[in-house]
This record gives C-alpha cells, structure tokens and sequence, in this order.
C-alpha cells in the first residue's frame, strides 16, 4: 500500500483594508503556490512509486534469477559432443603442474645405529601435466561416457629447484620391500647377508628422475633370475608417464546434473576389492577433476583416488574468496584418514590398523610397504611427526583444499597436498614410519597464470573473469561453459 501524503498550503490572509488589485494580487499569488504544491506532490508520489517499484523487481529477480541462473548450468552442464564442457572435459586446456618434494636423509649412519631418522625437504621438483581424455565412447543414449585419461609428464627447469640429476638420499625401497617379505629371523638373515655381497645398503641415493621414473635396481635384478616374472626397474612413477590408470566410465550428466561426471565403473568394475568391508571398496564420486554444478555448503564432495585405492570426502570448511572470486572452500577433514568405525575395512587384515591419519596402501601396491599420509604427517598421531627430525606439519602448506564457485561444477581453487610415502621400519625401529616424498598438485588458466621463472606457482585473476572455474569447465554466463582451473597462491611452500 502505497503511503498518504498531505498537500497543505497556507495561503496569508489579507486584511480588511485590503482591496481591490492587492486582494487580486493575493489570490493569484495563492493559486501560483497551490499549482506549484500540487506538482511537488505528484512528482514526489512518482519518485517513490518508481522506487517501490524498482525495489519489487529486485526483491523478485533476487529470488528468481537466482534460480534461472541454476536451472540455465544444470541443463547446459552435460557431457556431450559439440559443446563446452565436453571440450574442455575431453582437453582440459589448463595449465596443470604437478610438484615433488623429497626428504633427504642426513644421518644414515646414525640412523643405522638406533638413532632418529633427520631429513631435510628439498624440492619442489615440478612437472607440466597433460591429461586428455581418449578413446572416449558413449553409451547407453549418451546417459554414460567410456574414457581412458591418459597423462604425459614434462619437466619444467624454471620452475624447479634444480635440474632432476639433483641426487637425493632417501631409504631404498625394494630393499625394504623384500626385507619384508622375509619375517622368519633366518631368512630374514639369509637375504641381509645376500643384499651385503650386492652393496645393497637401507639407504640409496639417486637422481630425482630416477627416483620419480624408474633405474634398475642390483637387487631386483638379482632376484629376476630366480623370478623371471618380477621386473627389475622400480620408480615411484614408473611406467606413469604417457600412460593411464586404466578404463572409466562416466556419468553424464544427461539424466541427473547431479551425475555430472561421477564414476560408474573403473576397469570393468563398480567396486573395488582390496579392503574388508563393502562401505571401504565403494567408488564415489568424480575423479577429482570437477564437480556437479550448483554446489551447497551441507553437501559432501566424493573423490575417488586411483593412486590412493580408494574414495574419499571432502566437507565444506569456510568462505573464500581467490582473488576476487567469491567460494565455499571443502577440505577432508581428519576423520577420512582417522580410526573411526567408517574406516575400520581400510585395515587389511581386519584390525591392523597403522595410526590415525594414516592409510596403508601395500595391499593395492603389491605388497610394498607403503603408508600414505598428508605431508608431514598432518593430522596425523603426534607419535609419527616425533619419530623424525625434520617434520613441521601446518595446516596453511599441508591441508587439501578445494574451492569451489557455487554455481559452477568444478574446482576454482586447489590446493593438492594429497600424501606422504613412507616406509614402515623395521628391525631396530620397526614401529616406525619413514617419510619418503610428497606431492602437490596443481592448475592454471592460461589466462590466470603469471609465467614468471621461480619456485612457486603464482597464479593471478583478472576481474573480468571473477565467475568461470577450473579444470571442470564452467561460466557463469550461461549456457557457455569455459574451463579453468587456480591454484592457490603457493603450493606447498
């Protein structure tokens, strides 16, 4: 109901002595005032009607458009040919990099005699990845997408600490890999003294591409003789580059936005089959590369990770916003990684667990003794951050971040600080973990990243581009959907 407004206008009286022209003067003054009132008041009651009004149409456009917006990115966000998303799924044209830091060991005789491991982080040691999707076919109408996500590592010098010849000294895994193997006491001698003819030592030092890609190993070598089948190269990325991890198929989105490129099956396979209970073996989620389009604070982000063997979670932490860009930011909180009822199947045996913030991960690396972890033990038991000199766990360098927009379908930030490998001990410090390396993971726009030489990724947004997102492709302008992908400021440093 619009307000009432009084006009009252006071006309001055004239004297009784006053006649003639001064009475006329006085009325036609009067009439002058009461027009001239009059037009006040409609021109006022005009100015607030139009107010009103502009205020009525924002209130409902801010209901409203809201929800067009919404209803615009859930139809358009499908996987299919010809379109935005699927281009940017299909090649993501982001800058994706993928950094290594290594624990170098800096008293192996000391450890050798009892001590506390020290070891020095040196890194990052950083990598351009290339991540297309190939040998993509859809199925079922266009409801599923089949695809192999192929990824190619290049070295990038200027942003590196060094070159990869750099030598790192760190624990000798398949030294340690087949210690283990080995429990019996007179065995366990058998092979020491094997290794001590060999010069095989628990320590090794190698380059950092031979570490990450692969060299010959003297005492794998010498076992193939024995086992023809077992392969004498061992790197942590060996066999990794230009390679993939095996045969997806998506979801598309087509029939629920909510779908957008979760996993339906990996290799053949809706489930795993590494872990005891069928709650821990379940694939959930995308693979990490976007998300569903209109994301909500109370909802859970699933990720399932073929390097970690499993699906995790992350949960919506606080408001962000990444230069100038407006996000909710998601983090897996302690629990993923915690002994907690939920993850009591991640115990393989049923019981031996490792600690809590840790994941033993030998059962899918066949058999090798190793543990993963956020870098330095973040989260993890105060136990294990003690055990060796040199941890420094913080949250600011070691948490896993995601940012997302609210609107769009994937990632606008992240920050991948996604493991530790570590060496479970054994003999004197057999209830010991020995860090190896960790890795984060990172991406850029084109458009966003500063290519300035150095040892951090810097990323940098315009203004004009506060609303696409990254690596799962979306704009806020729909229906075009533009991928990128942000890291944030330093990954890791």
């Amino acid at each position: 109901m619009q307000p009432t407004f009084a006009c009252v206008i006071g006309r001055v009286p004239v004297s009784s002595k006053q006649n003639g022209a001064e009475g006329e003067v006085g009325d036609r003054n009067g009439s002058v005032c009461s027009v001239t009132m009059k037009r006040c008041c409609t021109y006022t009651l005009g100015v607030v009607s139009i107010l009103l009004l502009v205020a009525g149409i924002s209130l409902v456009l801010s209901k409203v458009f809201p929800r067009f917006v919404h209803s615009m990115v859930e139809k358009e966000v499908v996987l299919k040919n010809d379109t935005d998303a699927f281009e940017a799924w299909e090649n993501p044209p982001a800058h994706i990099y993928m950094q290594f830091y290594f624990f170098n060991v800096t008293n192996p005789l000391e450890v050798l005699s009892g001590e506390r491991p020290a070891v020095v982080e040196v890194g990052p040691y950083t990598y351009r990845e290339y991540r297309p999707m190939e040998e993509v076919a859809f199925q079922e109408n266009g409801t599923k997408v089949a695809a192999v996500n192929t990824k190619t590592y290049i070295f990038q010098p200027e942003m590196s600490r060094g070159p990869e010849s750099d030598l790192i000294r760190t624990i000798n895994i398949p030294a340690v890999t087949v210690m283990k193997k080995f429990q019996n006491v007179f065995l366990a001698n058998l092979v020491s003294a094997y290794m001590r003819t060999l010069g095989v030592g628990l320590f090794t030092t190698r380059t950092v591409g031979e570490l990450l890609w692969g060299y010959q190993d003297d005492l794998l070598a010498s076992l193939q003789k024995f086992q023809p089948q077992l392969d004498d190269v061992f790197g942590l990325f060996y066999k990794s580059n230009a390679s993939n991890d095996g045969q997806y198929v998506f979801f598309t989105g087509e029939l629920n936005y909510r779908d957008f490129a979760r996993v339906d099956t990996w290799n053949g396979e809706s489930s795993l089959n590494w872990w005891s209970t069928a709650e821990c073996n379940m694939i959930n989620g995308t693979i990490g590369a976007s998300f569903h389009p209109v994301i909500t604070k109370d909802e859970m982000l699933y990720i399932f990770s073929s390097d970690m063997c499993r699906s995790l979670y992350a949960i919506y932490e606080e408001d962000v916003v990444v230069k100038g860009i407006p996000a909710y930011r998601f983090s897996p909180p302690s629990e993923v990684f915690g002994n907690t009822t939920a993850n009591a199947g991640f115990c393989v045996p049923l019981g031996n667990c490792p600690g809590s913030g840790l994941l033993d991960v030998s059962t899918c690396k066949q058999g090798a003794p190793i543990v993963l972890s956020s870098p330095h033990f973040y989260q993890a038991e105060e136990k294990f951050v003690e055990a060796v000199f040199g941890m420094k766990p913080n949250k600011e360098q070691h948490q896993t971040t995601i940012d997302v927009n609210p609107v769009g379908k994937s990632k606008l930030s992240l920050t991948s600080s996604a493991e530790v490998l570590s060496i479970p001990g054994c003999g004197w410090w057999a209830d010991s973990l020995f860090p190896t390396r960790w890795r984060c993971d990172a991406a850029f726009p084109p458009s966003l990243m500063a290519e300035v030489p150095g040892t951090e990724l810097s990323p940098k947004i315009s203004s004009g581009e506060a609303y696409r997102t990254l690596s799962g492709n979306n704009h806020v302008n729909p229906p075009k959907l533009i991928s990128l992908t942000v890291k944030r400021e330093t990954c890791g440093r």
